[in-house]
């Protein structure tokens, strides 16, 4: 369930839980509800934010910029990306503001899976940790890292601990991603909003 509250001044902040009670009031007939709203976070949730890029050579970078608006400062936001390109191309992006030295890479690249015809876009769930197309009834079909040109070499080194998988997250304010491959990209994430913070 969503509630959402709406001020002229400010952006909607969005919650997300569940009614847990509902009250009458009576006089000649019901004349008032009552309802309990129970959140599922302590924090409210901004409107979908999406930004797009468009890759239109293989060879160069192309800067993709991202805002990231939230007020919560001590955290990230993972996106959902949508991306659109021809089967076999080879995509990387790289995320030049990441702030953590303990990573081992801020890069993710992987290659556009042949499997898939071009009317086709793949998603990277950055927050569930999955990659995925939607088939023609919509359906979400799960794809793997090997369909995504990883190889059993890196899978190995996966397994081990000595490559990390680096999930595409967004630091509070702007953020540069570098993208190489011929692709469009849309990246769609809610930031948090602190409860009272306006």
């Amino acid at each position: 369930t969503l509630l959402f509250f709406e001020d002229e001044a400010f952006d909607p902040i969005n919650y997300y839980g569940i009614f847990t009670d509902v009250t009458n009031t009576y006089g000649n007939g019901i004349i008032m509800l009552t309802y309990t709203f129970t959140a599922d976070s302590p924090y409210g949730w901004s409107n979908e934010r999406e930004f797009k890029c468009t890759s239109s050579n293989s060879s160069s970078t192309t800067k993709f910029e991202i805002i990231n608006d939230t007020d919560e400062l001590m955290d990230f936001v993972y996106p959902l990306f949508e991306i659109k390109s021809t089967p076999g191309t080879k995509v990387t992006i790289e995320n030049t503001s990441e702030i953590s030295a303990d990573l081992k890479s801020c890069v993710f690249s992987f290659t556009f899976p042949t499997k898939l015809d071009s009317t086709l876009h793949i998603y990277i769930d950055s927050k569930m940790h999955r990659f995925y197309y939607k088939n023609n009834l919509g359906k979400k079909i799960i794809l793997s890292l090997s369909d995504l040109g990883f190889t059993t070499d890196q899978l190995d080194n996966f397994d081990s601990g000595s490559l990390a998988m680096y999930w595409i997250r967004l630091i509070p304010g702007t953020n540069i991603l570098n993208v190489t491959g011929k692709c469009d990209i849309a990246a769609t994430f809610r930031c948090p909003r602190k409860v009272g913070a306006y």
